[in-house]
């Protein structure tokens, strides 16, 4: 609520790299998670992660959906 359509707004300034980007954090995460890593934040679980990673594939397809680019 606090970003209002960040997601929109950055995908128009930035494109796909902002949702590559994105996807490449929860990505990392998750396999810094599987490897073991110390992590810092410890109030969000592999599978919150996993969901995060899917939200942004789904965000993606939704905003490529919407602007007719694929």
């Amino acid at each position: 609520a606090d970003y209002g359509d960040a997601f929109t707004k950055s995908m128009d300034i930035f494109g796909s790299t902002y949702l590559l980007s994105r996807l490449h954090d929860k990505l990392q995460r998750l396999i810094n998670i599987s490897l073991g890593t110390k992590v810092r934040v410890t109030d969000e679980t592999y599978l919150d992660t996993l969901m995060d990673l899917a939200c942004y594939a789904v965000m993606g397809i939704e905003y490529y959906q919407k602007v007719d680019k694929l």
